[in-house]
């Protein structure tokens, strides 16, 4: 990195380290400011941190790549890769264990100079570094390298030596052959490995995206893009890649490669780097040539695609952690949404992207916000104590009700001293009830009920302050549940009133949107109208879903609001990636419709499958099954052209006999 603005990389297993990569490395120490004044040699990163230099290496020139060793140990194991093309191990001077000085010092040569442009370690087999190189029309551009190498003097330039301050001069070892070699007569951008498999390598060429798989390295999967620069894997979402050339990045899904599946607005400026955040999913950072700012492309409110044309959206925005120009960023791998960046003059500054904050009222009105991977909740102040809230004194509550209907005062005044304080002032009132209606307790009652908190108290007292006949106190209490209410008008009011209660109330819930309206209206057309006012209120698609296939019959099922709703789910939960809990879904679906009958005969089973995508896991070329099948009863060899690859005698089960051609 000579000549060129710093880079910046984070330790991998140490989360207060880093490096500063650009003439020489430098290893800094990150830590908490205990006070406004700066330590000898410590830097000021923010109003929290501060780093202080640990150690320099200065014995590594022409940098033009660095790749941290991913393993704990050794913890401070760098490869280096030069302009000439070489690739060299070293440390910053904080190993000194016996695997970490075999290591030190090692060469790796390519067989023609040329510049080295990228490295990466296999996060599976730490042994393997691959190094992407310019084109030579004689050599190849993606050399897969074994650490563990033994000394190999094929050529001359065995005989070189690398002196590096943290190692024995005499202890350098050159090897000149690589476990693999890839991509002959082109150049190499930029790679990293697919997490998914150890083999599979994902690289940047001069005119294409290549898969190579190290398996069988005669073949290759490519797409033809210019956008071959900063390749990089979504760390929570293994089958999404970015990539970019120019001022444009190219956003791909690996299980359908042929093309991005988005590309983000193009910037002025040429880009410098990109990377997806490890701490939040969906969250892709870009930085451009001589800017201050890096946007941000959040992902995770990216909907399904209904088809291979749609593009799905995402949320822009742009962030500046100082005043300076930006020559690098690196997020930390472990404090959400938190990045290190650097300056060209080496000034750094550690920054926080905070989230967007999503306010929302909560159905039981409580104020709610959620803040990165933090829900929070604002109640009013005394609005709701613990003990309203306790489900025991709920259901104490709900007894003495019912006991007050009876008439049971006895009953209900003993359960009401088996209460707290309070209630035991209102068993004291309530030991005084008279049926008198011009009595001083009926009118004091009549007063005071208002003043009370719980609506099951209120509806007791108004029912004994109550007119016979007129109970309007006690129905219309809209705190009390809707089954006791009904329970209280079927017990008190004739068949007119009760009809007439029974209507006004489901028109209320309805209007409402109020689940408990549902022992009204049952799973019926009212029940939907019910839960489409629900759904408007609250959004839960969830809900309504799981209701309208908990026994509703196949006409209501049909309805298209209740389609709307779980077709709003299964791709809410495509969305999320809960695709398993999606396939559960999709079966108790099904299973719901049991008056429906399933065709479960041959040839509708055999429809099914001719119409899905398979494929050779030898050489990954495929189609739809049907195709497949045809191909095969003719041919042994992959129909895919120059592809010898015998595709069907790998399958056990595809040389099977099918058992109805099998003679008694």
């Amino acid at each position: 990195m000579s000549g060129s603005k710093p880079d910046i990389l984070w330790a991998p297993h140490h989360v207060d380290r880093f490096v500063v990569c650009d003439s020489e490395l430098s290893l800094y120490h990150i830590d908490s400011a205990v006070s406004s004044e700066l330590k000898a040699g410590s830097l000021r990163l923010s109003e929290e941190t501060t780093a202080t230099l640990l150690s320099i290496n200065s014995d590594t020139p022409y940098m033009k790549c660095v790749a941290w060793y991913p393993k704990y140990d050794p913890e401070c194991l760098l490869a280096v890769g030069q302009a000439n093309g070489r690739v060299v191990l070293t440390s910053l001077g904080q190993d000194h264990n016996s695997k970490s000085k075999d290591l030190i010092g090692k060469e790796f040569v390519p067989k023609h100079a040329r510049q080295c442009n990228t490295l990466a370690w296999n996060p599976l087999d730490s042994n393997w570094l691959a190094a992407g190189l310019d084109k030579h029309r004689a050599d190849f551009s993606v050399l897969i390298w074994d650490i563990s190498s033994k000394y190999a003097p094929e050529t001359a330039v065995a005989t070189e030596k690398v002196r590096l301050s943290a190692g024995d001069p005499e202890a350098g070892l050159v090897v000149t052959k690589p476990l693999y070699e890839l991509g002959q007569n082109d150049a190499c951008l930029s790679l990293c490995w697919l997490p998914r498999d150890q083999k599979l390598l994902l690289a940047g060429m001069h005119r294409n995206l290549a898969i190579f798989d190290l398996r069988n390295t005669s073949q290759k999967i490519f797409v033809n893009t210019k956008a071959v620069q900063g390749v990089t894997v979504d760390p929570y979402f293994h089958d999404r890649v970015a990539s970019f050339y120019e001022g444009q990045v190219a956003i791909w899904d690996l299980r359908k490669f042929e093309k991005p599946v988005l590309t983000l607005t193009e910037q002025p400026k040429p880009l410098t780097k990109v990377a997806w955040c490890p701490t939040r999913t969906g969250l892709l950072a870009t930085l451009t040539r001589d800017s201050n700012i890096i946007r941000l492309y959040d992902m995770q409110h990216t909907p399904t695609p209904i088809g291979d044309e749609t593009e799905p959206t995402i949320i822009e925005r742009s962030v500046q952690p100082c005043e300076n120009y930006i020559a690098s960023f690196a997020w930390h791998p472990t404090s959400q949404n938190r990045m290190v960046v650097v300056t060209p003059n080496r000034t750094m500054s550690d920054f926080t992207v905070f989230e967007r904050i999503s306010l929302a009222w909560s159905p039981v009105t409580s104020l709610m916000w959620a803040c990165g991977r933090h829900l929070y909740e604002c109640t009013e102040e005394g609005k709701a104590s613990s003990l309203e809230k306790d489900i025991a004194t709920k259901m104490r509550l709900r007894a003495l009700s019912r006991k007050l209907v009876d008439l049971k005062l006895l009953y209900a005044i003993v359960i009401l001293q088996l209460g707290d304080l309070n209630l035991n002032v209102v068993a004291m009132a309530l030991s005084g009830y008279t049926d008198e209606k011009n009595s001083l307790w009926r009118e004091m009652c009549s007063t005071l009920r208002l003043q009370l908190n719980n609506p099951y108290l209120c509806a007791m007292f108004a029912f004994l302050t109550s007119e016979s006949g007129s109970y309007d106190g006690v129905l219309y209490e809209n705190n009390v549940a809707v089954r006791d209410r009904v329970a209280f008008a079927c017990k008190f009011l004739n068949d007119t009133q009760l009809n007439r209660f029974i209507e006004k109330l489901t028109n209320e819930m309805k209007d409402a949107g109020n689940l408990e309206g549902i022992l009204l209206t049952g799973l019926t057309k009212d029940g939907v109208d019910l839960m489409e006012s629900y759904v408007d209120r609250t959004g839960d698609v969830q809900t309504a879903s799981y209701c309208m296939l908990q026994g509703s019959p196949s006409d209501v099922l049909k309805d298209e609001r209740v389609q709307y709703w779980i077709e709003n789910y299964r791709n809410l939960l495509d969305a999320w990636r809960f695709w398993h809990k999606r396939a559960e879904f999709d079966i108790h679906r099904r299973g719901s419709k049991s008056d429906e009958k399933v065709d479960l005969s041959k040839d509708k089973k055999l429809a099914q499958f001719n119409n899905w995508f398979t494929w050779c896991h030898n050489c990954r070329h495929g189609g739809h099954a049907g195709h497949m099948l045809s191909w095969f009863r003719d041919h042994t060899e992959c129909p895919v052209s120059a592809c010898s690859c015998k595709c069907m005698q790998l399958d056990t089960t595809g040389n099977l006999i099918p058992a109805e051609t099998v003679q008694a």
